[in-house]
């Protein structure tokens, strides 16, 4: 079972190690990752509440690398998968990304046959000999809100929140796009190879 970790406690661990392995940090590269910190902060508690039947699905990969052989365009595709879970409607890639505009149009139009998330699809198929269902996008946007000028990043933190608490709708966009054999088939000799 998994520990479940305050975030403001694991971003401490995080900010720990990252000062440790970049001593020569600039005053500004330390308060650029301060601002990541705080997102992540303000965004989690929300997330894991946004999808809470996430923690009941099967995680059969999670941030795995691959390397697949392509022996029909002579390459190997390589790359990390977020993830790939099963749950009750079948086997998903699961593909998360941070954005601070998100147009669920442009999004639905294209996200079938978005080249990263085709690599993944046949790179798990070709791994496992199993086709996957779809695909999880998930998409969590960058809060658009600025650092006041003398505003601690707790307080900061807490003004996110705060717009989190009104409007998570805003925040979290999840899309499930099946794909067909047919058009994974499609996709792999004529975009592929």
């Amino acid at each position: 079972k998994i520990k479940r970790v305050p975030a403001t406690e694991q971003t401490g661990i995080y900010h720990g190690l990252w000062l440790r392995d970049h001593p020569q940090a600039t005053p500004r590269q330390k308060e650029t990752m301060e601002m990541a910190y705080t997102y992540v902060e303000a965004l989690w508690p929300y997330y894991v509440t946004a999808y809470p039947d996430d923690q009941l699905w099967k995680w059969l990969l999670v941030e795995d690398d691959f390397k697949v052989k392509i022996p029909e365009a002579d390459t190997i595709i390589r790359g990390i998968f977020d993830g790939v879970c099963t749950k009750d409607t079948g086997t998903w890639v699961f593909e998360t990304k941070g954005a601070s505009r998100i147009d669920e149009g442009d999004l639905e139009q294209t996200l079938p046959f978005n080249l990263q998330n085709m690599l993944y699809v046949v790179a798990f198929w070709r791994q496992t000999g199993i086709l996957p269902t779809g695909i999880l996008y998930n998409v969590v946007r960058r809060p658009g809100q600025e650092l006041k000028k003398g505003e601690s990043f707790g307080a900061f933190r807490e003004r996110i929140q705060e717009d989190i608490e009104k409007r998570p709708d805003h925040y979290f966009h999840r899309w499930e796009i099946e794909i067909t054999k047919t058009q994974v088939e499609r996709w792999f000799h004529h975009t592929l190879v």
